[in-house]
């Protein structure tokens, strides 16, 4: 049987279809991998939000208050009130410290603390003593959320229907109710709403708690307005009463107190 031998042209022709299929077959593997083959992969990039300032913890300064030695006791001056006063000698102490509480996002209003209290760092919500005690609230700031109001939580004072209502937030006033009050004008014309703390019995509760606006059983207290004072409208004095801290040595003190501006 004769076999036909395949010419040039015919090898030449095959040759090129092959070449032409092994191309088209490249090409079609190309195109597959770039569908199937995942593009890099992109992540959004959000900056981390700053975390915000606890509402329970001040930023707090604590530095010791020097006073001058004057005729009568130790003379000091609140340079952040404009007020100055003297505190006698029967009152013994060291030192006496002045603290600054500055609540963050104006959650509570700024306070200032001086006191001759045996550990100055714990002024927070409450300014302690175990003998005097100066505070003084920012009119800013709403107030701090409790049962009752302390005579340290108040921020000024006011005389309505022959009643002493203390303001402790921007308008809002509760009737001071001590065991005694008065309002008396010193020697250097600075008029004072002067107080003396007691408990109240809570029935429901059978507990005992400040009477409002004062600063409880066993404490003398005033309160004194600040009207040109843009950050402080006034200010509150406690002492602790003793065998030697009399309610007469609270008067010498009330006395003394001068508003220089």
């Amino acid at each position: 049987m004769n076999q036909k031998i395949p010419t040039i042209k015919t090898m030449k022709f095959a040759i090129a279809i092959l070449t032409f299929c092994l191309i088209l077959a490249l090409g079609i593997f190309k195109i597959r991998s770039s569908i199937i083959q995942p593009g890099p992969t992109t992540t959004n990039s959000f900056p981390i939000p700053e975390p915000l300032p606890s509402e329970s913890e001040p930023t707090f300064i604590v530095e010791t208050f020097p006073g001058k030695s004057v005729s009568g006791g130790v003379k000091y001056l609140v340079d952040e009130l404009g007020v100055e006063f003297i505190i006698p000698p029967q009152i013994e102490y060291e030192t006496l410290y002045i603290g600054n509480a500055k609540y963050p996002l104006n959650t509570y209003p700024s306070r200032l603390c001086i006191s001759s209290h045996t550990e100055p760092l714990k002024f927070f919500t409450t300014c302690h003593t175990d003998g005097f005690a100066l505070t003084a609230l920012s009119s800013s700031g709403g107030h701090f959320e409790r049962e009752e109001k302390r005579l340290d939580d108040m921020k000024s004072y006011i005389l309505q229907n022959g009643k002493y209502f203390g303001r402790y937030d921007q308008d809002k006033f509760i009737e001071i109710v001590p065991k005694k009050i008065i309002e008396i004008v010193n020697q250097h014309g600075v008029t004072i709403l002067r107080l003396v703390g007691k408990d109240m019995t809570i029935t429901i509760r059978n507990t005992t708690r400040l009477a409002n606006g004062t600063p409880g059983e066993g404490y003398v207290g005033a309160i004194i307005n600040l009207p040109n004072n843009p950050i402080y409208s006034g200010f509150t004095i406690k002492m602790r009463l003793t065998d030697t801290l009399t309610e007469q040595v609270f008067d010498q003190i009330l006395d003394s107190i001068r508003v220089i501006r």
